[in-house]
């Protein structure tokens, strides 16, 4: 009895650190001014993380205005790729878009300061194709 309950509490253990070890990590989140812009050709950039000049940046930056207004913007391998918010400085969203290679693509939203939706675009790949509403 005594070894079973061990071995059941062993395998316990390396089960809760197996999962605890694959368990997928949140973007890490590094304020704008610490990213810097390194061109490679003409039109094309890539941001990295001040003292990571040989990685580009993967993570979320931040960016807080003195009027209060935030954004955040998803970037993989130096480049916006993923959700991109800013929100009014009472905290209420102000825009969201998708973005593909630093292009918007898929649905543009503006709010005002009080949540009303003021403009909603369609992207596909950095090209409007719906007017605004």
């Amino acid at each position: 009895m005594k070894i079973t309950a061990l071995a059941v509490a062993t395998v316990c253990v390396v089960v809760a650190t197996h999962a605890a070890e694959t368990k997928p990590t949140s973007p890490r989140k590094v304020n704008f001014a610490n990213l810097m812009q390194k061109s490679s050709g003409p039109g094309t950039h890539y941001l990295y993380e001040n003292g990571h000049e040989d990685t580009p940046f993967t993570g979320i930056a931040v960016r807080k205005y003195p009027d209060g207004r935030k954004t955040e913007t998803h970037f993989v391998k130096g480049k916006g790729n993923g959700i991109s918010v800013m929100w009014h400085p009472n905290g209420k969203k102000a825009m969201q878009v998708t973005l593909v290679d630093d292009k918007p693509h898929g649905q543009l939203t503006m709010w005002d300061d009080k949540g009303k939706v003021t403009a909603q675009k369609t992207y596909k790949n950095g090209k409007e194709v719906k007017p605004s509403k």
